[in-house]
């Protein structure tokens, strides 16, 4: 499986959870997280193609900014 099948697929199952959810607050997360998951799709593909320095470079840093919004998001339902 690719680096672009796995964004993608992440993507897709944010789609699901959305769908799936009937709190706002967690849509509008897991919308969020769909697209950025989408986004990375487009780096990794690149990567994969590539093998450039810079994509994986890109690629890292989008990951590292999904973690850290994924877990605020996790550390915001453990409060309500």
């Amino acid at each position: 499986m690719s680096n672009e099948e796995r964004c993608r697929g992440t993507a897709a199952r944010y789609r699901s959870l959305k769908k799936l959810t009937k709190d706002p607050d967690s849509r509008r997360a897991y919308g969020e997280l769909e697209r950025l998951w989408l986004e990375m799709a487009a780096v990794a593909e690149e990567f994969d193609i590539n093998r450039s320095d810079a994509a994986r470079a890109r690629l890292y840093a989008m990951i590292q900014v999904v973690e850290t919004y994924r877990r605020k998001q996790d550390w915001a339902r453990t409060l309500q």
